[in-house]
């Protein structure tokens, strides 16, 4: 982080923080959204009732303020938070295997490429996120690898 970063010693650990509670606080927020998105395209919670679930949803599991206004702007097309969150784990599963394979620096090791294109790559798009997690050495997508990033920027 120093190399690239120059933000100074002093500051980099609130630095890497502040990043930790932003990304704790997007998780939770698409977490709540996709919670929502479920009712409200179930149709099970009566249409005036959503806005209500919005608001208590996501201000619940964010500690922001959200308005009743945004329940039906603030949504996304065919579950869309869901894919954010998959994405979320799989770039963590990736990011630890390329750290453990790699070290930190993984991007700038010359053998890192070639990993990558022989394991990761080479399918192309016909592996679902599961199957590359598996590609890349875990049993399943899980939040457990971004659940150790957060904490470990928030313990710095």
């Amino acid at each position: 982080m120093l190399r690239y970063a120059k933000l100074g010693t002093n500051r980099v650990g609130k630095f890497l923080r502040a990043a930790g509670f932003e990304e704790l606080h997007f998780l939770r927020r698409y977490c709540a959204k996709l919670i929502y998105e479920r009712s409200l395209y179930s149709g099970e919670v009566p249409w005036q009732e959503l806005p209500d679930l919005y608001v208590s949803l996501l201000s619940g599991a964010t500690g922001f303020e959200y308005d009743e206004a945004d329940a039906f702007v603030d949504v996304d097309p065919r579950y869309y938070s869901a894919r954010y969150l998959r994405a979320w784990q799989l770039q963590s599963i990736l990011n630890e295997q390329l750290t453990s394979r790699f070290d930190v620096d993984w991007f700038r090791n010359p053998s890192a490429g070639p990993w990558m294109v022989r394991e990761l790559f080479a399918q192309g798009q016909r592996e679902n996120a599961e199957e590359i997690a598996g590609r890349a050495g875990a049993e399943k997508l899980s939040f457990q690898p971004l659940e150790r990033k957060i904490e470990a920027v928030l313990e710095a």
